[in-house]
């Protein structure tokens, strides 16, 4: 699942310039005339953000700062794994470690859905919200049944 929403993320960052989205993810000195008509907003209502430089895109640095809040988040983890006093208590923070990092995968993909939508892509949003729905909803697995030698299988 990794590889693919790996693999997702690098074509959507890799084509937004060549096929002209540079709406999709916006100029660092860019600013958004409609939020400023709107009057302030509470910072709950706002995304992290880290500081832009001129290369880096607001989406980017939406990305990167839950990426710099997963790797705090998960190296006080690490510490907390690296004291547990038995196995219980190392697999639940394992179990932490585990839904921090899907989460962060899960706001990532939410950051380049909504950075797509205010660029006119909807069809890329479709696709990024089918990768969230396979990750949230994955497909029942079945059990393997086992098969005779008479059904022409080989062993």
């Amino acid at each position: 699942m990794k590889t693919m929403l790996g693999i997702l993320f690098g074509i959507l960052l890799l084509a937004s310039p060549l096929l002209g989205w540079a709406e999709l993810t916006g100029s660092p000195t860019q600013t958004n005339q409609t939020d400023a008509a709107a009057g302030p907003q509470s910072s709950a209502d706002q995304p992290p953000t880290v500081p832009l430089s001129p290369e880096i895109t607001p989406m980017m640095a939406e990305i990167e700062a839950l990426l710099k809040a997963e790797a705090e988040a998960l190296a006080d983890l690490n510490a907390s794994f690296q004291q547990a006093r038995d196995e219980t208590e190392a697999l639940a923070v394992q179990e932490e470690i585990s839904r921090i990092k899907v989460e962060t995968e899960l706001n990532i993909l939410r950051v380049q859905i909504r950075h797509a939508r205010a660029a006119g892509h909807e069809d890329v949003a479709v696709k990024l919200e089918a990768a969230i729905e396979k990750m949230t909803n994955p497909p029942e697995v079945r059990e393997p049944q086992p098969r005779s030698v008479a059904d022409g299988s080989r062993r």
